[in-house]
């Protein structure tokens, strides 16, 4: 479903975003469909789900509700009797354009009272221009999707606590697209982007209510997508979709740069704190302990049968005409901290900026 404009005003018009939830599993798809057709609206997500060129599928651990809202235990608490997997899928619709839909299987879990707050970081710019080095692209292609490898360890630390504080106020409205967004970047991660303090590309935010997300099952069968998506498709495919939610979409102009390099994602799982009644609540920023935050590099890197293999990483980044962002210098150029690439070392406290900004909200 295509997202309102206005809705996300905030949000650069440069990329196409796509909001809804969707379930995620491995379809094969043989070589005379990986050229696609139109697919109609009222399929659109289904058939991103179902037809594309390029997938990844990441696990993440299942989440759940502990405790009530009126119980000081309330918060967000790992599953350890399920595990979830989050699925980028990339589509090549043509013209110099992709579509990498993310999908979240959230199995049999319950979602009540979860909310979900992604955060997209982009690695490639609407122009292909590049926004990070060469030393970073080259680490990237090795991350097994925490971050650990492409941002370093300090860096993700330092995200998920970043993260983690700005959810406190998500928790009252149940919504994260109603908060300004905090554009600053943590020290650990500002060696990056030439000691700047903020990312390069643009930071786009997304807000779902995961309890009220319907799954992609809902919408291929109320909108009768078996006749534009006549498969084939086992019985055991289709019942996966049940547990699938289509989170978002992200559109790019280049499926060699997209299918090769990571794209960074900060998810964090929040619980809903609105009151059933109307009426203030006070923000406690102890409730960042209550969250669950992800820091993700995720690449659609597996290439289905039919479809065209990406050139090789040092062919891409030796290819004329390659452009980097002017903040996207080599690491090594100038020093960057201890952990940061060998990916030892831990988080870090606030800036002195995110210090002074929680300090005037009374976090």
């Amino acid at each position: 479903m295509r997202v309102n404009s206005q809705l996300f005003a905030h949000l650069l018009p440069a990329m196409d975003l796509y909001v809804l939830a969707v379930i995620a599993l491995q379809i094969f798809i043989s070589p005379s469909e990986a050229q696609f057709n139109p697919i109609p609206l009222d399929c659109q997500d289904a058939g991103d789900f179902l037809n594309y060129n390029a997938s990844g599928n990441y696990a993440i651990p299942a989440l759940r509700i502990q405790g009530s809202r009126s119980d000081d235990e309330y918060k967000i608490v790992e599953d350890t009797d399920s595990t979830w997997s989050l699925m980028p899928r990339l589509r090549d619709e043509g013209s110099d354009r992709v579509m990498t839909g993310y999908f979240l299987d959230t199995a049999n879990s319950s979602l009540e009272d979860i909310g979900l707050c992604l955060t997209a970081l982009e690695t490639v710019a609407v122009n292909s221009e590049l926004l990070f080095s060469r030393t970073v692209l080259e680490r990237s292609v090795n991350d097994n999707g925490d971050c650990r490898t492409m941002l370093g360890e300090q860096c993700v630390e330092a995200l998920r606590q970043h993260h983690a504080r700005e959810a406190v106020s998500y928790m009252a409205s149940r919504s994260c697209t109603d908060i300004t967004l905090n554009q600053t970047l943590p020290f650990e991660c500002r060696y990056l982007v030439n000691e700047d303090d903020h990312w390069n590309g643009n930071k786009y935010r997304i807000g779902t209510n995961l309890a009220t997300s319907e799954p992609l099952t809902s919408m291929y069968q109320e909108n009768d997508c078996s006749d534009s998506l006549p498969g084939p498709y086992s019985d055991e495919e289709l019942d996966l979709l049940n547990t699938t939610r289509y989170i978002t979409g992200i559109g790019n102009p280049s499926y060699n740069l997209s299918t090769t390099f990571p794209e960074p994602m900060i998810l964090t799982f929040f619980p809903n704190r609105t009151l059933r009644t109307t009426g203030g609540i006070a923000l406690d920023p102890n409730w960042a302990e209550d969250v669950h935050v992800e820091i993700m590099c995720l690449r659609p890197s597996e290439i289905q049968e039919g479809s065209e293999e990406p050139p090789n990483v040092q062919e891409q980044l030796d290819a004329e005409g390659v452009k980097y962002h002017v903040n996207a210098t080599d690491p090594n150029d100038e020093g960057e901290g201890e952990g940061n690439e060998s990916g030892e070392g831990g988080g870090g406290d606030a800036s002195p900026t995110e210090q002074s900004t929680n300090a005037e909200n009374g976090l």
